[in-house]
């Protein structure tokens, strides 16, 4: 029996641990947390459940929410689950996380009419922060490691309330996966994913991995599908002067990312950029003046440090374009896009000296094909109108290059009025400017150019 009295006072202990760990922690963060949130940020805090297990070191917070003093709620939490590795912790001798969990995650994030941002607030201003002594100590990140961390199933509600029209999206299902993060140099795979949906339209698909140590790294895949161009259009049309009533983008590339230092390095690879079913119009009307069904460029690459862009294709088919232009030789596109002028003055550049000796970037096109396009042609005279119609025009362009010197080949055919051609084919550099064409004209019905010719003589093309 000399073992009794131990094992009494271990059993104690044990049991006033357990009861700590999990009655007075869950009730002290329970009741604690609105009493912090309020005077750290004013803003109004509660949660309705807290769970803690002290032996396997498991915090679980549900229910939790943040609101404004009018009731508008700010952040809010179905459940943040934490698990703690014990055991990772002195096999990875470091700070380890089993698993980190946001389950319903909500943000309210909101521009109001002053400019400025809501979660702002939620930082209190503190005293400004000491510039730390220089030290010899390296800079290497404390280790820390974490297995697992989801968000599961959140939303995002963004609005801008400082435009003359208010704008309002959401972003939801916001699903994010990391696996093995870590701030150590380690063998195990690292893998990244994160996918969401705008509530207006499209997705986003994000793949790869991350690295922390020694410097920051991630390669993998992005990809946007189906972006509704309209909510570009929407959050931007108090400064345009067009609508975009619909378009689809989507985006594909995959990339490689380096930053030591502040020297970031950016690698794209195979990317593509298609826009499908695109149409411009003026804000007072639907008639179209730009549609595009189908634009694609493939086979890009990009390199940040070489200051290097290669398409390998740009193709594009059946757009057409309404021009017009007015007595007093104004263009429509001139009226549509020019931004709203702004009444404050625009400040000319300072001159620098040295952007002059800054590495030009190189931009290589390897192929172009416009098919099958079309341009309707209107310029208003005193008299009848002068109107054409171009189509179908096919332009080609292969080799195309910034690089000084190059010449590219162009092909261009254009269909005039149904009954004419003119073709446009040889060689032309822009750096410096030259070419050498070969144009050809056929079957041009010369009567439609009539309104040009009446504008200043009596004479009459019959045919």
């Amino acid at each position: 029996m000399k073992y009794k009295k131990p094992l009494l006072i271990i059993a104690g202990l044990i049991s006033f641990y357990a009861i700590l760990g999990f009655f007075v922690v869950p009730w002290a963060i329970k009741a604690k947390l609105p009493d912090i949130i309020q005077e750290q940020t004013g803003k109004i805090g509660s949660l309705a459940e807290a769970r803690f297990n002290p032996f396997t070191l498991a915090l679980s917070l549900k229910g939790f929410e943040m609101k404004e003093p009018n009731d508008e709620k700010i952040i809010g939490l179905g459940e943040l689950f934490i698990n703690y590795g014990v055991i990772n912790s002195f096999a990875k001798l470091a700070v380890a996380v089993d698993e980190i969990r946001l389950t319903e995650p909500y943000a309210n994030i909101k521009i109001r009419k002053d400019g400025s941002l809501n979660l702002a607030d939620l930082a209190k201003p503190g005293e400004p922060e000491e510039e730390p002594e220089d030290s010899e100590e390296s800079d290497e990140l404390f280790p820390v490691w974490v297995k697992d961390i989801k968000i599961e199933t959140g939303k995002i509600d963004f609005a801008d309330l400082s435009l003359d029209s208010p704008f309002k999206t959401d972003i939801t299902p916001l699903n994010l996966h990391v696996q093995n993060l870590t701030t150590k140099l380690s063998d195990d795979e690292q893998g990244l994913s994160l996918s969401l949906n705008l509530g207006a339209g499209g997705s986003l698909d994000w793949r790869g991995d991350l690295e922390l140590n020694p410097s920051i790294k991630s390669t993998g895949q992005l990809e946007i599908k189906a972006l509704n161009a309209h909510t570009f259009w929407d959050y931007a049309k108090d400064q345009l002067n067009f609508k975009i009533p619909k378009g689809k983008l989507g985006v594909k590339t995959n990339y490689a990312f380096h930053l030591e230092g502040d020297q970031p390095q950016l690698v794209l690879s195979d990317a593509s950029v298609r826009l499908n079913d695109f149409n411009i119009t003026p804000k007072d009307s639907d008639q179209s003046v730009i549609s595009i069904p189908e634009f694609s460029l493939t086979g890009i690459s990009f390199d940040l440090i070489k200051q290097l862009v290669v398409i390998n294709k740009v193709d594009s088919k059946a757009a057409k374009f309404i021009t017009h232009i007015s007595k007093t030789g104004e263009v429509n596109f001139n009226t549509l896009f020019v931004g709203k002028s702004s009444e404050e003055p625009v400040k000319k550049p300072e001159k620098t000296t040295e952007s002059d000796n800054s590495k030009p970037w190189l931009v290589k096109v390897v192929n172009v094909a416009l098919n099958d396009y079309t341009v309707d042609f209107t310029q208003e005279t005193e008299g009848d109108p002068l109107k054409l119609d171009l189509s179908p025009i096919t332009i080609g362009v292969s080799d195309f290059s910034t690089e000084p010197a190059n010449q590219f080949g162009l092909d261009v055919q254009i269909g005039v009025n149904k009954t004419g051609t003119i073709n446009t084919k040889g060689k032309v550099a822009i750096d410096p400017v030259s070419a050498q064409l070969d144009i050809t004209a056929n079957k041009l019905g010369l009567k439609a150019f009539q309104p040009y010719l009446d504008q200043s003589t009596k004479l009459k093309l019959v045919r």
